[in-house]
């Protein structure tokens, strides 16, 4: 199957069928079109240490928004274009997409289903420079990415003893031209075939699955995978679940030999309340553990997390494709080495994540630690890990105030260049009128690096007002 190029036309033309399927098959859709203009400062636009240079930006941002959960389709789209207009920079003049949709369709009841996805992000062209989630300061090193897939697959119950799927799974990931030699088109297919225990397992379950994998890029090699698993589960109480998880795991690597995996764990449900999920076992790289961990109250809410896995830089992008308009300013995290797209990396992320609520206030605190390894599992290649904290105050009805303060290090072995990234945050927000809100924001960054070019100082502050529709 040759590679075929995705253009804003192709994304357009699927948003039109995701409308028009919507349309089709339900008539209430929850909808919600916007614009927003804001006027920006800022005292180092291209985060260059040795040239800074201040300018002022105008940005127009029209948006829309909607979901809809029929009975046999799902669909929701998130969309926004961005209009950035540089005073004195106007070479950084540009027009940036946004786009998260998917649907999901049932084309032949509990029979034939169809899954489709696209998305449109802004990446990083150098993991060791950075550049802003709105696109407005370092955007010369950002590039955007074009993704879209659509998976059939096909479900059959055996009466009560078994129930089998076959899924194909279609996509593919397009660079900007701007993406310059950093940039590598791909192409994915993935075929997968599982059969899981029915109704008349009840002492113990099964889940089997073969999987299949192939990517082609346009500049590195192609990579495949075959995976097979196999889950055994019992409910040994109403709180404790038990499993055994086994399986064979083939990257058809020269430096990932072939390889059985094992895994054994539980979930543990005391209470509404508290969840915990665990995992220890054995892969192709030695001991792994897996870890989910949660608890919910009225005011407290805590989720700790850690996660071992094979995975690359095309993945991350296809899971990323999220609209970052939520953190305005943020810098966006390097997702692994861009010195070849095609190679895959073992992830060790460790993720804990508090928010307290009392009458006007809420408190956020997250902390995050990433290992990745590309050439040997016990020599790192790149190290992440930061903290932030987070402070929201009601003021007023209408009024809100939200403060955050956070601190980052990516060290990047490959390049013997570690940065460590300190950010200070502040913004106020006013509801106007039910439908139109204003706010003013004032964002500080610091950027300590080995590479001196790598390091800069921003202060950038914003007035803007959204109006909804």
């Amino acid at each position: 199957m040759g590679m075929v190029l995705m253009s804003i036309k192709d994304i357009i033309l699927l948003i039109l069928l995701m409308s028009i399927s919507v349309g089709l098959w339900a008539k209430d859709i929850d909808m919600q079109a916007s614009i927003s203009s804001s006027l920006d400062y800022s005292d180092n636009i291209n985060l260059d240490d040795r040239n800074e240079k201040n300018d002022f930006i105008l940005r127009v941002t029209p948006g829309i928004r909607f979901k809809k959960e029929g009975a046999r389709v799902k669909t929701s789209l998130n969309y926004s274009l961005t209009g950035l207009l540089y005073a004195s920079e106007t070479n950084n003049n540009d027009i940036q997409h946004r786009l998260n949709a998917t649907a999901a369709s049932e084309i032949i009841k509990h029979s034939i289903f169809l899954d489709l996805d696209a998305g449109i992000t802004q990446e990083l062209l150098n993991p060791n420079q950075y550049g802003s989630t709105d696109g407005v300061s370092g955007s010369q090193n950002l590039t955007q990415t074009y993704t879209y897939g659509f998976s059939p697959y096909w479900r059959k119950k055996w009466s009560k003893y078994a129930e089998s799927v076959l899924r194909y799974d279609y996509n593919e990931l397009k660079y900007d031209s701007n993406g310059g030699s950093n940039g590598d088109d791909s192409v994915g297919e993935e075929v997968t075939l599982g059969i899981s225990s029915g109704r008349a397992f009840d002492l113990i379950t099964w889940n089997a699955a073969y999987n299949h994998r192939e990517t082609r890029y346009e500049k590195s090699n192609d990579v495949s995978d075959d995976i097979v698993t196999l889950v055994l589960a019992t409910q040994y109480s109403r709180q404790l679940q038990l499993r055994l998880t086994t399986g064979y795991e083939d990257y058809h690597s020269k430096i990932i030999d072939p390889d059985s995996m094992w895994a054994v764990g539980f979930k543990w449900t005391p209470s509404t309340r508290n969840t915990l999920d665990l995992d220890i076992g054995n892969r192709f790289f030695g001991n792994t553990y897996r870890l989910d961990y949660r608890h919910r109250a009225r005011r407290f809410n805590w989720n700790l997390s850690y996660n071992e896995d094979i995975t690359d830089q095309r993945s991350q992008i296809r899971q990323n494709n999220q609209v970052r308009e939520d953190n305005p300013g943020d810098i966006i995290p390097p997702i692994g080495t861009n010195r070849n797209q095609a190679s895959r990396y073992l992830s060790r992320l460790g993720r804990s994540n508090l928010t307290y609520s009392y009458s006007k206030t809420t408190l956020g605190w997250g902390i995050y630690h990433e290992r990745r390894y590309y050439r040997d599992a016990d020599v790192k290649d790149e190290d992440n890990y930061g903290t932030s904290l987070s402070w929201g105050w009601r003021i007023a009805k209408k009024t809100t105030m939200n403060t955050g303060v956070s601190w980052s290090v990516y060290d990047d072995v490959f390049a013997d260049n570690m940065q460590t990234r300190s950010t200070l945050s502040w913004s106020l927000n006013r509801r106007m009128t039910p439908d139109t809100s204003g706010y003013l924001r004032f964002l500080y960054q610091n950027n300590n690096a080995d590479t001196k070019a790598n390091e800069y100082t921003e202060n950038r502050i914003s007035i803007g007002i959204r109006k909804r529709f």
